[in-house]
């Protein structure tokens, strides 16, 4: 921590104004923000939040059997219920894991050099970022469940370029305005922020789409709210029509998507987005398994050697096209309506900065290939089965060549309506989006059972000792299986009970899904499976600002800013038709291995559903608001001004389905913040983020964390 003297010895050693420079017709100004921020997780972790295998004590708590019966027997896939612990957190944890409380959770440097150049008509700017986090650099991410993995490994270089030591290209356009008649164009190209619509404070599928989020960057201490978008690639051409109207048109010149949170970072809520780079099947009895070494437990070992590993590609595999991304705005100003009120019609044709989980479905279990069914059928289809004892054994159920990947859909179509206007002391805005054709996210858990499907045989497959005895059998058979049938006959002959079987369960029990008999169309091996489906949604903001001047508390001003939103899906299918990601933890709606959701309420083990899922669905219905409080003391003692800040987010109702992640319902934040500017362009501050309600839906409620950062700017 010794580096921490940098940033004031270098703010020190260098004038504190911004270089103002001219050269001829050339005028410019260079300024540079520094920062040092550091952060600590204050709160415990809640172990209902983190995957069963990584709650302390439950390491082994499937290793005997994966918590799972091919005969029948309730017993451990009800031990895997009844343990603590997250069914989905194994693929959501890590950065829960990986600071403990007291934990520092960030300590970084930053520097933001900004170049503006103006030479007549001609304007050019250039900004970025570097920053390097001495607690996240080379960081040893922690894994409580050791069965395949070490203790602690290092993370990710792709990991750490995001949000540990790496750099963002900001602004970087020329502009020139021309006088067209008596109309002003202006034109600018380059990377830019560009942002339309009237939303503040609610970030998500508001008209602000053309600009994506950077989640890292927002998470580092030290960051400015202007850092929170990411500067794309534009070509933008504005023109004043009239004195009431004006156009302006855009074309995107390269895709970029939004940043994500970076697995494995304290608020992240994914392990695969984020720059993860594997993924585990199951719900939560599998243990974490980067380098594929499992191999299934009991009986399924003596015909499966199938990891539950399933590797994902970089951003890059589900990116969309460059081309196709345009829009165009007509601002219009109705000095007729309230006195003056602006008003903005919006079109966008784009392409998703969000990413939604799609896949390609597993390779077809070779009991598919038995001509006559059954189990004579499937032990010659797959030659003897894939066990350790056969090396010429298929593989009957090969999850492990399904694949999931981050899918980027294309040619998404945004119209929208804003408007801002006075009404007495309060300054109002709204805006109001609609977009016939947003892909929204089908349950997650619904796209891994769709991907799996062809990896299991068609029909359930009994398996026995007696069987493998058949004369007949035994005469069908090829001279090279005859050794491996016999070494299967006899592990059988130890493990089951006299005349008893088990079994292989069929698809249509092991993994039913509900995507699918949604589009009726049923899935085959390697076929590409979008893990999406477009609906029609609409959203509305609307905003109240207003400074207040005379207040009880002595200050010299204080801005509110009151933002509501709401959602809402037009005609989302019925559930029992298809279900939509929402947030929390997730197991599958289909009837689960402990008899929930069956008509009866018997076991019926053949499921790989543990319990059937029956809440954290995204709904066509969510809303909530957020309130921003920041108050003003000026001219204090040593000219310092300081500005305490609260920002208040509470949800009220529903769940937006993903990738819309606006809302939870019952979810509250609250972040309380202290900034101090001083003489000579220091500025100081220190904030609370607090997280709470919305039960285990609310996957980062038990992340409170304090922070506080110094910077200058020369």
């Amino acid at each position: 921590m010794k580096r921490g003297w940098l940033l004031p010895a270098l703010c020190l050693a260098l004038p504190a104004q911004a270089a103002d420079f001219e050269l001829g017709p050339v005028s410019g100004a260079l300024n540079t923000r520094v920062s040092f921020g550091a952060a600590m997780r204050v709160q415990e972790r809640d172990n209902r939040l983190v995957g069963k295998l990584n709650v302390p004590g439950q390491q082994d708590l499937c290793v005997e059997d994966d918590c799972q019966s091919a005969q029948g027997n309730a017993a451990p896939n009800q031990r895997l219920v009844d343990a603590r612990g997250s069914f989905s957190g194994v693929n959501e944890d890590n950065g829960n894991l990986n600071y403990d409380r007291g934990d520092l959770s960030a300590a970084i440097f930053q520097i933001r050099p900004k170049l503006e150049v103006v030479w007549e008509d001609w304007q050019f700017q250039a900004s970025g970022l570097l920053f390097h986090d001495v607690v996240n650099s080379g960081f040893d991410e922690t894994h409580n469940d050791t069965r395949f993995q070490p203790r602690h490994t290092r993370r990710s270089g792709a990991v750490e370029d995001l949000y540990a030591s790496g750099h963002r290209l900001g602004n970087l356009f020329v502009a020139r305005s021309f006088a067209l008649g008596d109309h002003e164009l202006l034109v600018k190209v380059g990377n830019q922020v560009l942002n339309w619509g009237e939303a503040n404070v609610v970030q998500f599928n508001t008209l602000a789409e053309i600009s994506p989020l950077d989640a890292p960057v927002l998470g580092m201490p030290g960051s400015e709210p202007s850092q929170l978008q990411l500067a794309v690639p534009l070509a933008v051409a504005s023109i004043t029509l009239t004195e009431e109207l004006a156009l302006e048109a855009l074309y995107q010149l390269q895709w970029r998507g939004a940043k994500l949170p970076a697995a494995g970072s304290l608020l992240s809520f994914s392990d695969i987005a984020g720059r993860g780079d594997y993924a585990i099947t199951g719900f939560g009895n599998y243990s974490e398994d980067p380098e594929g070494q499992f191999s299934p437990a009991g009986l399924v070992s003596l015909v499966s050697q199938s990891t539950r590993t399933l590797h994902i590609p970089d951003e890059s595999f589900g990116a969309p096209r460059d081309d196709g991304q345009y829009g165009l705005r007509l601002n219009y100003l109705a000095d007729w309506l309230n006195n003056g009120t602006e008003l903005a019609f919006h079109y966008l044709h784009y392409h998703s900065r969000y990413p939604l989980l799609s896949g390609y479905a597993a390779d077809a279990s070779c009991t598919r290939d038995s001509p006559g069914g059954g189990f004579a059928g499937a032990l010659l289809a797959c030659q003897g089965f894939n066990a350790s004892f056969n090396p010429l054994g298929l593989e009957p159920l090969p999850v492990d060549s399904a694949q999931l990947f981050l899918d980027y859909p294309e040619d998404i179509d945004l119209y929208g309506i804003s408007f801002n206007t006075n009404l007495g002391d309060w300054a109002l805005s709204g805006e109001y989006a609609f977009r016939p054709n947003q892909p929204l996210q089908v349950l997650q858990s619904d796209v891994l059972f769709a991907v799996l499907g062809p990896a299991f045989p068609a029909q359930d497959i009994p398996i026995g000792a007696a069987t493998l005895s058949d004369p007949n059998l035994l005469a069908m058979l090829p001279a090279p299986l005859l050794p491996a049938v016999q070494n299967l006959q006899s592990a059988l002959t130890s493990m089951l009970p006299a005349g008893a079987l088990f079994t292989l369960p069929g698809e249509d029990n092991a993994a039913p899904d509900f995507l699918s008999r949604y589009r009726g169309k049923s899935i085959g091996a390697g076929d590409y499976v979008p893990g999406y489906e477009r609906q029609k949604v609409s959203q509305m903001t609307l905003t109240g600002i207003r400074n207040f001047v005379d207040n009880p508390v002595g200050a010299s001003q204080i801005l509110w800013v009151i933002e509501g939103a709401a959602l809402l899906v037009h005609d989302m299918p019925d559930r029992g038709e298809l279900y939509f990601e929402g947030a929390g933890d997730r197991t599958h709606p289909s009837a689960g291995a402990d008899g929930t959701g069956t008509p009866d309420g018997q076991p019926d083990t053949r499921h790989v559903n543990p319990t059937q899922m029956r809440s954290g669905f995204g709904d066509d219905l969510a809303y909530g608001y957020r309130s921003l409080l920041r108050l003003t003391y000026n001219e204090l003692p040593g000219n310092i001004t300081l500005y305490p800040t609260f920002l208040w987010l509470h949800d009220l109702k529903g769940i937006s389905p993903a990738p819309i992640i606006n809302f939870i319902e019952g979810r509250k934040v609250l972040v309380s913040s202290l900034t101090a500017e001083f003489e000579n362009d220091w500025t100081a501050g220190v904030s609370y983020q607090m997280f709470t309600g919305g039960g285990t839906h609310h996957r980062l409620r038990d992340r409170d964390n304090v922070s506080l950062f110094v910077a200058c700017v020369f």
